[in-house]
């Protein structure tokens, strides 16, 4: 048995040692490698217009370091992308693919480099999209505008779902198969930019249209925030037909930290997958004035380690982040809504930020169709446990506290490792 530790602190990120046994130490814990709960989906991010302009503008070299760092074995390993159907905030401009109510002039060419991006991924293995509409057309909404919430007509239902179709479609003759699709993002929000509400009934209803134009498509629930994940999925689930056309639910994180009602939904309709489909670092809630000085602070690295433990242990199959790549300053946004990305680029600038790492020491390690091990619960740690497909375990560990020294055992063996404080690793188990 070969055990290699992955360890971050800030500055410092994925300093490499193996562990060696410790003779007469008794453990911490014991790492049970029997499977439970959950199979893992897998880790990825959203290529939205803003990251595919920025990345269009970088040097060839670049492109391809970027590329390397997202989807190579080497950098996040990324296996899913979130495409938007049309314009988001993350946008350069508000778009849509066709003008005419029969669709005829309907066409992806804005969305080509996007593509070609994707197909890049897919040449790596099994890779997966899943796409989400932020807006249905403007005369299909009651507001007649993309932007400031509004809700889609009641004759207008059949014609969205069209839209959304054909969208699939048309990207599987070009070669993106979107093998999921969330219904509306952010359904109860009224935005400045792309957003419609869909009540629960109203959301199902518009599923079972497009479980009926798209049948071999997994369909998922809500796509907002966690806070009220219960209430909501209750109510959409409430008609056995609108339960049964969907595959799964897909949550954000813009909330206070409220990983309990993954766990209640998941307990409720444990058939259903569970996905963490956006979550970023959103720089204009850290500092409004000044957005761009929040940008690379560690906290991002413990605020994605410690979600994504929770949302684990919660029930959660995996994570696909906001933006792959953004410029240095958190755009572009075509309403001035800077977040962070993981990598930024600009202006002669080019910075790995350390939410990168957190989510390296998930994706780079836990593969697709690994499963989930329990971990019992030890002080000041949070952790979470996986087998993979082919037989190595990873261990994620993060250390929200002062320096630590802990022990674990495996197969009654210990091993012993000094845990910095606030810092994050992950142990690599080869049998």
């Amino acid at each position: 048995m070969k055990i290699q530790a992955y360890q971050s602190e800030e500055g410092h990120y994925f300093v490499e040692t193996e562990l060696q046994p410790v003779q007469g130490m008794k453990a911490d814990f014991a790492l049970d490698t029997l499977p439970v709960k959950q199979t893992i989906l897998g880790f990825g991010g959203a290529i939205t217009d803003a990251a595919i302009g920025v990345y269009l503008g970088l040097e060839q070299t670049q492109q391809k370091k970027v590329f390397d760092l997202i989807y190579s074995p080497e950098g996040l390993n990324y296996n899913y992308a979130r495409l938007t159907i049309g314009s988001c905030d993350f946008s350069r401009t508000i778009y849509d693919y066709a003008q005419k109510d029969d669709l005829s002039d309907f066409s992806l060419a804005h969305d080509a480099p996007i593509i070609a991006l994707v197909k890049q991924a897919q040449k790596k293995g099994d890779f997966h999209v899943l796409a989400s509409c932020w807006s249905p057309l403007a005369r299909y909404k009651d507001n007649g505008d993309k932007s400031h919430g509004g809700h889609l007509k009641p004759e207008c239902y059949a014609a969205h779902a069209d839209y959304i179709a054909r969208y699939v479609k048309e990207m599987g003759k070009l070669g993106v198969q979107v093998e999921a699709l969330t219904i509306q993002n952010e359904p109860e929000a009224t935005q400045t930019w792309e957003s419609c509400r869909f009540s629960a009934e109203e959301e199902a209803r518009l599923a079972l249209l497009l479980h009926e134009r798209l049948p071999h498509v997994d369909l998922y629930a809500w796509d907002h925030n966690r806070d009220v994940l219960v209430r909501r999925i209750t109510a959409t689930f409430s008609d056995p037909a609108a339960r049964s056309a969907y595959a799964g639910i897909a949550y954000h994180w813009y909330d206070p930290g409220c990983s309990q009602e993954i766990a209640k939904v998941h307990a409720l309709f444990p058939e259903k997958k569970i996905l963490f489909s956006e979550g970023c670092v959103e720089l204009l809630n850290l500092n409004p004035k000044d957005p761009a000085s929040a940008i690379g602070s560690y906290n991002g690295l413990l605020r994605y380690a410690d979600n994504y433990i929770q949302d684990l242990n919660a029930g959660s199959q995996g994570f696909i982040d906001w933006n792959i790549l953004l410029d240095d300053l958190g755009g572009p946004n075509h309403m001035g809504n800077y977040c962070e990305a993981p990598i930024m680029a600009g202006h002669n600038r080019f910075a790995i930020n350390p939410s990168y790492h957190a989510i390296k020491h998930f994706s780079h390690f836990v593969k697709e169709g690994a499963s989930f091990l329990s971990l019992p619960e030890v002080s000041q740690i949070e952790g979470a446990a996986f087998r993979n497909p082919g037989g190595s375990l990873v261990l994620v560990i993060l250390n929200k506290g002062k320096e630590k020294p802990i022990s674990f055992s495996i197969e009654n063996v210990v091993y012993s490792v000094y845990l910095k404080g606030n810092s994050l690793v992950t142990f690599l188990v080869t049998l």
